[in-house]
């Protein structure tokens, strides 16, 4: 009888001289999923086509080296904080924090200068008849990047017999922070990711957005989706949003906006298909907010003269809490203190 299984194996080696490990993790269904322990990146994402015919549905790196290099986030794991913050600034319990910020950024973005996704985890892999499974743990000091307390965290990719890859966090603090963990897949369902993404097909269950300045800060208001590219309620194509020339879509060059979804991991709350392999992909989360992005800045990316890659060639469903909540305080909080532990999940569930 066949069981879900975890394979181990080298990825390669880092500038500093230690070795990344990958681990794939396959399903009887004729599903694999590769994720490797350096920015608990899921690398690759095998999927069968209405034909049978597999192909990695997301996009990634040949070489670990990289992901050291790449400024696209490529399928990492991204924290401690997800999305923006205002000026790199936010104030807790009466104390500011001011937070590491990359160059000629004007807010912190995805953790900082070296967030989560820059840096080597432990892999374990899971004993789970039921699925194949593995764990990667991080702790971070006090301070780093500029955020207060120790934070301890634990992901678990599961891939199940159901074709669902489920991401679960879990997190814990010595001292009262701020926390939004997220995964930052770009998803290509043609399995070619020098197909742009115009062609699938997408419905978002939010009524509405948070509209946000040109540096992507929200506003702190809710905004309705409705007469607008980014109403997704009846599914249609990313390239019908895309080329639409509304001019809510000026500042971010394309969709790159947080939809105001809630629901709980039985829930779907985005569905994606492309017409041509025959996949669907059905998005479950706890989270209240779904960042959708098209990948519009792909071709910019660090290690685009060695794998180029072009704008719109993949797009993210990056399931989270809304950007710059912890200036915010009419957002959904993300302060997390001693004692209280941060738990959250989001599912991608894939048909043929």
């Amino acid at each position: 009888m066949q069981i879900p299984q975890v394979k181990t194996a080298i990825a390669g080696y880092l500038s500093s001289g230690k070795c990344a490990r990958r681990y794939t993790l396959t399903n009887t269904q004729g599903m694999q999923a590769v994720v490797v322990d350096y920015g608990a990146t899921l690398w690759q994402l095998l999927v069968p086509d209405a034909e049978g015919n597999s192909a990695n549905v997301v996009l990634g790196y040949d070489e670990i080296g990289d992901y050291e290099k790449g400024s696209s986030y490529l399928g990492a794991l991204v924290g401690r904080v997800a999305n923006r913050i205002k000026a790199g600034e936010f104030s807790l319990d009466g104390k500011r924090y001011v937070l590491a910020k990359k160059a000629n950024d004007v807010n912190q973005l995805h953790g900082g200068r070296v967030g989560f996704d820059k840096h080597l985890w432990q892999g374990e892999v899971l004993a789970d008849e039921s699925c194949a499974a593995v764990a990667f743990s991080l702790v971070r000091p006090d301070g780093d990047e500029g955020y207060p307390g120790e934070l301890s965290v634990r992901v678990v990719y599961r891939l199940t017999e159901a074709n669902e890859l489920i991401v679960s966090y879990e997190a814990t603090t010595t001292a009262a922070t701020v926390v939004n963990l997220t995964q930052h897949s770009y998803f290509n369902l043609t399995g070619n990711a020098s197909v742009p993404v115009y062609d699938h097909r997408l419905r978002i269950v939010a009524d509405g957005y948070t509209p946000t300045d040109n540096t992507g800060i929200p506003s702190g208001e809710i905004a309705p989706v409705q007469g607008s590219a980014l109403d997704f309620r009846t599914a249609k194509t990313i390239g019908q949003a895309l080329h639409s020339g509304d001019p809510v879509l000026a500042d971010t060059q394309g969709l790159d906006h947080n939809f105001c979804v809630s629901g709980n991991i039985g829930e779907v709350i985005a569905e994606v298909s492309e017409p041509l392999s025959g996949r669907t992909m059905q998005v479950k989360s706890t989270y209240p907010g779904m960042q959708l992005y098209s990948g519009n800045f792909l071709a910019d990316d660090a290690c685009n003269s060695r794998k180029p890659l072009a704008n719109h060639s993949g797009f993210c469903l990056e399931c989270q809490y809304y950007p710059d909540a912890p200036n915010r305080p009419e957002f959904d909080s993300i302060t997390l203190r001693p004692g209280e532990v941060y738990r959250e999940a989001t599912s991608y569930q894939f048909f043929w």
